[in-house]
């Protein structure tokens, strides 16, 4: 179909936003003298403030599988930990607030003893029931983040083709990049050599996290074109989503959450890839308008703001930096019921393009439109869609798993998070003393039926889509029902 011209002049502001961006990212990263202790980014003080205030929780705990088919030298693995450890000097890192000021402080020489434990005589559902509680032991401890490092790792061999690196690592030192694109690959080559009797020859990092965020800081930026761009979008009063909550929010919350986890059939992960095709956006987007269908069917809100994460690595070298380097976009959207899932995904994609043409720090947002907001509820949103980035191929089958270990913590109401690939699965994240697990079972069931659904009549309205499940949930009521009336006949 033709691009529309209000598509093509959000195109053309985007690529002129990251074209304008794109000249300052590609100078130079000057290397700070040995030594010198680097002001923690703006998004790391983010984390460190609230992680302060939640103190005694594992709030921005992070539990990571690496699963292993192949027999390891636990020794060899670690000597490989620690050679990819001591090439990274984020995952050295510690905080030292100081002088009004957050410090980030690198440790020169840091070795992480891995303990092995070999599970391999055991049963299988044993075998199982006690890696996973290691894991969950690990991430429910908080970790100080006033000493680095702030992982613990430990190996586990479960089979001779089943070993797992079971990691825990605190958000305020990486992000998705860093695991998938650097830490898996550099790991896997660093284990590769050294079982060979060589040394990996993988070339020094291009430049160091403390380094880049020292520069960033140098590349003051002027908002206030984006600013009077957010001024317009989110004027007024903001929309609170109405979620079916169990109880009411407290006013100071426990940040205890639990975690779900489903996955999409292949020929409905087709047919949405296809539907997000026609309109030019990216299957993300596609499930951010389904994600829009399911909140409408349960609050019943036209008026959507839904948080989403964007990667903050613009600089030319940034991509081979491990280190947090997000930031907190806002996504508003206003649906038309009478408009067809084709239309809220043209619209949906639109308001990211939007959002990542004018994005500034969130902070910068919270300040300015967080203020006046009532206790217990987070600032300009509480639901957020979060997607995983895509993953490079690991020889030998190396892999990464998110979803193994329930999150013991949640920031937001509800989190969406979706990994897209050659097949889609993902968790929704929940706050615990808002929901019970059964009413997120049930959101799930939703979720999985309305994909279905978008696959098969996505020419449908919006409101058609909310009542055809309302359709699909009755009559499984009424099925069930019958069936015990039969049963008492």
């Amino acid at each position: 179909m033709p691009v529309s011209e209000t598509r093509q002049s959000l195109l053309a502001r985007f690529r002129e936003h990251q074209r304008t961006i794109g000249v300052a990212q590609r100078q130079q990263v000057p290397k700070r003298p040995p030594g010198t202790d680097v002001e923690a980014s703006e998004q790391q003080q983010l984390i460190w403030v609230h992680a302060h205030l939640a103190r005694n929780l594992p709030l921005y705990n992070e539990p990571v599988t690496i699963r292993i088919p192949h027999l390891v030298d636990p020794v060899v693995f670690e000597r490989a930990f620690n050679h990819v450890l001591r090439r990274h000097e984020g995952w050295r890192t510690a905080f030292d607030w100081r002088e009004e000021t957050l410090w980030q402080v690198v440790t020169p020489d840091l070795r992480v003893r891995i303990p092995f434990e070999d599970l391999r005589r055991g049963r299988a559902a044993e075998r199982e029931r006690i890696a996973l509680s290691r894991a969950i032991e690990d991430v429910r401890r908080p970790f100080n983040l006033a000493n680095a490092p702030l992982l613990r790792a430990r190996l586990i061999a479960l089979a001779d083709d089943d070993f797992r690196l079971c990691l825990t690592l605190h958000h305020i030192i990486f992000d998705g990049v860093s695991l998938y694109t650097l830490f898996l690959p550099e790991l896997q080559a660093c284990y590769a050599a050294f079982v060979s009797g060589r040394e990996p020859d993988l070339g020094p990092p291009p430049v160091q996290y403390p380094d880049l965020t020292a520069w960033l800081r140098t590349q003051h930026r002027d908002f206030r074109t984006e600013l009077r761009y957010w001024d317009t979008k989110l004027a007024g009063e903001l929309p609170e989503m109405k979620l079916p909550l169990d109880r009411p929010r407290p006013d100071t919350r426990a940040y205890t959450g639990g975690a779900k986890t489903f996955y999409v059939s292949s020929p409905t992960l087709e047919k949405l890839k296809n539907i997000g095709r026609e309109r030019d956006a990216t299957a993300h987007q596609t499930f951010l308008a389904a994600f829009h269908v399911l909140l409408y069917r349960y609050t019943g809100q036209v008026d959507q703001i839904v948080g989403g994460v964007s990667s903050s690595r613009k600089h030319q070298n940034a991509e081979r930096v491990i280190g947090y380097l997000l930031n907190t976009i806002v996504l508003r959207t206003k649906l038309d019921a009478n408009d067809s899932f084709f239309d809220l995904v043209s619209k949906t994609r639109d308001t990211a393009l939007d959002a990542l043409s004018h994005e500034v720090p969130f902070q910068l947002l919270v300040s300015r439109f967080g203020k006046n907001r009532t206790p217990g509820v987070t600032p300009i949103f509480q639901v957020l869609y979060s997607v995983e980035p895509p993953r490079l191929t690991v020889a030998e089958g190396w892999r990464i798993t998110e979803m193994d270990i329930e999150r013991p913590t949640a920031n937001f109401d509800l989190t969406l998070q979706v990994d897209v690939g050659d097949d889609a699965h993902g968790q929704f994240l929940y706050a615990t003393d808002v929901f019970n697990a059964s009413t997120i079972d049930k959101l799930i069931d939703s979720w999985i039926k309305l994909l279905d659904l978008i696959a098969a009549r996505p020419e449908l309205s919006v409101a058609s889509l909310a009542a055809a499940l309302d359709e699909r949930t009755g009559s499984r009521r009424r099925q069930i029902w019958n069936r015990i009336f039969r049963r008492r006949g």
